[in-house]
């Protein structure tokens, strides 16, 4: 491989600032074309699953804005409303939580106990679907 093409990929690498350490360092070793089309495709499917959740996290961001927007043109702002939501996955906690606990702590264990993605435990935490005030 010439000294220009693997400086420029290695600029590259750099610029994208999310390429390991270690798939840097088998790079400059390898210089295998092949080996660095591998590289790009896996950096490519990684950053593909990035924009994935980065989505999710603006979905859930848009859906945030809409509600209180919605709440500011509302009149009847101290009447009960009952509305509809779509099914989505709820994780249950099966373990008592005091009033002083670290609620931060409790959701990062279910967070590590789940499946799901982490950008999943961005939204509303403990939001049972009431929108009742007192006045």
């Amino acid at each position: 491989m010439s000294a220009l093409i693997k400086n420029r990929s290695l600029v590259f690498m750099r610029g994208c600032g999310s390429f390991r350490l270690k798939e840097i360092r088998q790079f400059v070793h390898n210089r295998n074309l092949d080996d660095i089309l591998l590289l790009l495709k896996e950096q490519r499917s990684r950053t593909e699953e990035k924009i994935r959740e980065f989505e999710q996290i603006q979905r859930k961001i848009d859906q945030r804005i809409h509600q209180i927007e919605d709440a500011a043109k509302t009149e009847e702002l101290y009447t009960v409303r009952l509305t509809e939501l779509p099914e989505r996955t709820m994780i249950i906690l099966k373990q008592s939580i005091r009033r002083s606990d670290n609620l931060e702590m409790w959701i990062r264990h279910l967070e590590n106990s789940s499946p799901l993605k982490s950008s999943v435990f961005l939204g509303q935490v403990g939001k049972a679907g009431w929108g009742c005030r007192r006045h």
